[in-house]
């Protein structure tokens, strides 16, 4: 599977953006004495609906980074449907993310293999019971309910 990633911002906060196994993840680093990776936003391909580049804006004499907009599926994912993520260059972005949606797409087809099911219909005879008219099976020996012996 393909797998790409680069240093961005995602809600004011720095990390890097990566894209492995069907999955689109925003990974930051914290923690005072022992520094550990922590998956922030994970979104699955197959739930990006749209993806679009917004251009760098200057703010204050700073140019800012141009913004890669992911829409997803609410149906697919619950949560909010439209993620920022500061990149570089979200051109590369955008390709890497369209081929890996194309080649998920490709495995869950070709992977797809039509499940056969065998069904046994059973038809379960009753006849009202001769002493307390409750419905029994014509397999059982006594009635449940009453506890009355059933001829044969």
């Amino acid at each position: 599977m393909l797998s790409y990633s680069s240093p961005a911002w995602y809600r004011g906060n720095p990390g890097v953006l990566e894209l492995e196994n069907g999955q689109l993840k925003f990974v930051t680093r914290s923690g005072l004495v022992n520094r550990k990776d922590y998956v922030t936003q994970s979104i699955p391909l197959k739930a990006i609906k749209s993806m679009n580049v917004q251009r760098a804006n200057k703010i204050l004499g700073m140019v800012q980074k141009p913004i890669l907009v992911v829409v997803v599926d609410t149906t697919e994912m619950s949560g909010i449907p439209r993620h920022e993520f500061q990149v570089d260059t979200p051109e590369p972005w955008i390709t890497a993310i369209q081929s890996g949606m194309a080649s998920q797409s490709a495995e869950t087809t070709h992977s797809s293999q039509p499940t056969i099911v065998k069904e046994v219909v059973r038809e379960i005879v009753k006849y009202p019971c001769p002493y307390c008219n409750a419905l029994i099976e014509v397999t059982s020996s006594k009635c449940p309910f009453c506890g009355a012996p059933q001829k044969k």
